[in-house]
């Protein structure tokens, strides 16, 4: 087929330009085209061959073989190189090869079904994409892979020659969250990932650093293992804490100071319309004014539940669904037979339910779903007296009320008090909470909330968040603990000059437990801690990698192992 069609491809693609692709040591003898696929078959233009044990070139061919190769794409066409080498003999006689294949190492390597550079567009893709998507991408691309074959050849990235390291940042992060952890370290003056290690324990970094010994500056959280592992491995090195750990230190400190002050932090956030509004009832029937609330005596309430059908009575009863009718059914089925003399065995056998139900159904004298029942007793039953009270007085709030039984030695949870005053008011002919609310009011914030609040700059605060932190920082059981706190975020902003061991010493004279013991926490990295205050250097670019790390592993559809990460994030992006 050297006629028109190896003509025409010769006009579609000059033969300067083909020599570029296939090398100059091969030329094309046959060229098959398709809507597909170009097949250009070539055979060597040289006489001789070297052995790759010996390199002895020899001339003497013991046989020929066929060679297919995939190679980048033509005209959006995918392009197979069908080679037709030689064996050649080695003339050295003491080489251990006797017979070795002539190879073309410039353009695919030993052994390869792909050319070298179309195992570096696979590698490309498989590093931005991962593998299943790389692999759809490439049948697009007239250069199809495998998944497999393209994570292969990202594994097998050569690695680059390392630079002299002078700052870096080290993190951990997860591979599987709560279980399996491992650890990055990140050139802070390049923003590139050295390396990815195993475990978090700070034994592997330690060695690291201590192959490393050129390494100036090592920004880091506040985790001890690090903290330990870079004293032993890089003594020289000035170690930073990270500042945004350490806000977030500072924020945990002030979400423990709220937890332990929450009754002041509900009573100074509690706002003044709802206590207000409680005096306004809305108009109720005469039957259920407020002169005709009946006032308990601590009595306990009945509840008239209606009579079950005889045992031999099938009748339906109304209002029951069919589960319950089906319940309320066999227990009287299980009666009438109990009453004519049969076993437990024998009715468990007849009516196929197990014996425990049959002596459970004969030890009660009511089906136990099979009737519509009344509310439980209430272990608030006991404080009715206090409730209606409550109710008589116009006081609707679930949450003073709670406080009220607290008081008197009661510890009901909200839900139980929602329910039980919403019954009290139903008893009294009074509308239901639900009506008597009035607007919806917004819920109030958690602990954590509020703590993400006092952590947050002032000029990004909202007026509502600006107000209710000047509220929280009045109280007086948290005002001194909290002045504390928002100094040392002041100190990390570059807000303040105190010194480090002023505020450590007010704190150390703190009359609060947690403000003492977060002094102490510090005090034992004082020096990474005074570096954060006084040095721009941060765990910023770190967390970055992080985050982008987090992305490769999330897109590997669960076969991210750390070999492939590696060889994913430490590519240039």
């Amino acid at each position: 087929m050297m006629g028109a069609q190896l003509k025409l491809a010769l006009v579609m693609s000059p033969y300067h330009l083909l020599s570029q692709l296939i090398g100059n040591h091969l030329s094309p003898t046959d060229l098959v085209v398709t809507l597909k696929l170009f097949a250009i078959a070539l055979s060597p233009t040289t006489g001789n061959a070297l052995c790759p044990v010996c390199g002895q070139s020899s001339d003497r061919i013991h046989s020929r073989y066929r060679r297919v190769i995939a190679d980048l794409p033509i005209c959006g066409r995918q392009l197979v190189l069908i080679l037709r080498l030689r064996k050649f003999l080695c003339t050295n006689a003491g080489c251990p090869r006797r017979i070795f294949c002539e190879r073309i190492l410039d353009l695919a390597a030993a052994h390869a079904r792909s050319t070298t550079r179309l195992a570096q567009e696979h590698r490309t893709l498989g590093i931005a994409l991962g593998g299943e998507p790389a692999a759809r991408l490439s049948v697009k691309l007239a250069m199809p892979a495998s998944g497999d074959t393209i994570l292969r050849r990202v594994k097998t990235t050569v690695s680059q020659p390392e630079p002299r390291y002078r700052f870096v940042g080290i993190d951990d992060f997860a591979l599987r969250k709560g279980q399996t952890y491992g650890t990055i370290v990140v050139d802070l003056e390049r923003r590139r990932v050295i390396d990815l290690f195993e475990g978090r324990d700070g034994s592997v970094v330690q060695m690291w650093l201590s192959s490393h010994p050129t390494i100036e500056v090592i920004t880091r959280d506040r985790w001890a293992a690090y903290a330990n592992a870079c004293s032993a491995g890089a003594s020289m090195a000035l170690q930073v804490a990270d500042r945004f750990h350490l806000v977030g230190n500072i924020r945990e400190l002030v979400e423990r100071l709220f937890e332990q002050h929450a009754s002041a932090l509900d009573a100074a956030l509690e706002p003044p319309a709802t206590i207000a509004s409680q005096g306004e009832v809305p108009p109720t029937p005469a039957s259920a004014s407020r002169s005709t609330l009946p006032v308990a005596t601590g009595t306990t309430a009945t509840h008239d539940a209606t009579s079950l059908p005889g045992p031999a009575s099938t009748a339906s009863s109304p209002g029951l669904s069919r589960g319950q009718q089906l319940r309320l059914d066999r227990f009287n089925e299980v009666r009438r037979l109990h009453g004519s003399g049969r076993s437990t065995r024998q009715i468990a056998r007849e009516l196929r339910i197990s014996r425990n139900s049959v002596l459970d159904y004969l030890h009660r004298e009511r089906c136990p779903d099979g009737q519509r029942i009344g509310h439980r007793r209430s272990s608030l039953e006991g404080f009715r007296a206090t409730v209606d009270a409550f109710v008589h007085e116009g006081g609707r709030s679930v949450t003073m009320l709670q406080r009220r039984l607290k008081d008197q030695g009661c510890s009901p949870s909200y839900d139980a008090v929602w329910r039980f005053l919403r019954r009290r008011l139903e008893a009294a002919g009074i509308p239901s909470m639900r009506s008597v609310r009035g607007p919806p009011r917004p819920p109030r914030l958690s602990t954590r909330q509020l703590s993400f609040e006092f952590v947050r700059r002032t000029e990004k605060r909202s007026d509502e968040a600006t107000k209710r932190m000047v509220t929280v920082n009045a109280i007086p059981e948290l005002c001194a603990s909290l002045k504390l706190a928002n100094e040392l975020l002041e100190m990390t902003r570059g807000q303040s000059k105190t010194s480090l061991s002023d505020w450590l010493a007010r704190a150390d004279a703190s009359e609060n437990r947690s403000v003492r013991m977060f002094a102490e926490t510090l005090r034992t990295d004082s020096s990474a801690v005074q570096a954060a205050l006084s040095t721009p250097w941060n765990n910023g670019p770190v967390e970055g990698q992080v985050n982008r790390l987090k992305l490769i592993k999330r897109s590997g559809y669960g076969r991210a192992g750390l070999p492939l990460l590696r060889a994913r994030v430490r590519a240039k992006p």
